[in-house]
């Protein structure tokens, strides 16, 4: 609200809401994540998946050419960005896909069709899973765990509630994630399918963690503000 056209774009700022800074992108990109080591930021922007150095004069590098593409995560091994693409698909449907982070061997690593999309994926710390907001037949998405191989390996959330937008602690022990309700609420869970914890109460979205995994970060749709919380549900501020 309140931002037009020149100032709309992606901003970073301090945990203690000071600092504000405009990174460089084009405007209308979205879906931000860093690079472990704090030099990159890939984002998507009209269904492409671009990264781009932070330095104010470095190239913008397209990484798809193909589809749509949205949701990157880059792997804390600074190796892959996993995303999810309806590139080759037949039907239209999004699927996880993992490239490397100049683009090259990119690879759709699950489809399934007869049950419904897999979206929005994000790596644990080992490389080799990756949480997921996934269709599992009925109502909408639920919280899952696959592999890189495609492998299912666990369903966190199974109610017919929309649940999307995972994102795994640095630790990987847990999840954090959007429920359809209440204009959205945040929750966490354990990746062991345990714990399931509410910790905001209603108009949230798309939370993430503070490195050190004791905050959640969320945005507000109306107004729209950023807030961090303790991950217990304590000690809302807004950013």
């Amino acid at each position: 609200g309140g931002i037009n056209d020149e100032e709309y774009g992606i901003y970073d700022i301090n945990i203690n809401g000071e600092d504000l800074r405009r990174i460089s992108v084009p405007e209308f990109a979205g879906s931000p994540d860093w690079s472990p080591d704090g030099n990159w930021i890939v984002y998507t922007k009209g269904g492409d998946i671009y990264k781009k150095k932070l330095a104010d004069d470095s190239v913008i590098v397209q990484l798809t050419f193909n589809g749509g593409n949205y949701f990157p995560s880059w792997s804390k091994d600074g190796q892959w960005i996993a995303f999810d693409s309806n590139a080759d698909s037949p039907n239209g449907m999004h699927f996880v896909w993992k490239m490397r982070t100049d683009g090259t061997e990119r690879r759709r690593i699950i489809y399934s069709p007869e049950t419904g999309e897999v979206r929005q994926p994000d790596w644990f710390p080992d490389g080799i899973r990756l949480a997921v907001a996934r269709f599992v037949g009925h109502g909408g998405p639920e919280i899952a765990i696959i592999d890189t191989m495609g492998n299912s390996l666990a369903l966190l959330t199974n109610d017919g509630i929309f649940d999307r937008s995972p994102r795994v602690s640095n630790d990987g022990l847990y999840i954090v994630f959007e429920k359809d309700g209440n204009w959205g609420q945040i929750f966490r869970i354990k990746a062991d399918g345990s714990e399931l914890f509410r910790v905001s109460e209603g108009n949230s979205t798309t939370p993430d963690w503070s490195p050190d995994g004791n905050r959640i970060t969320y945005s507000s749709y109306e107004p729209q503000q950023i807030f961090v919380i303790d991950r217990n549900g304590f000690l809302k501020r807004k950013l």
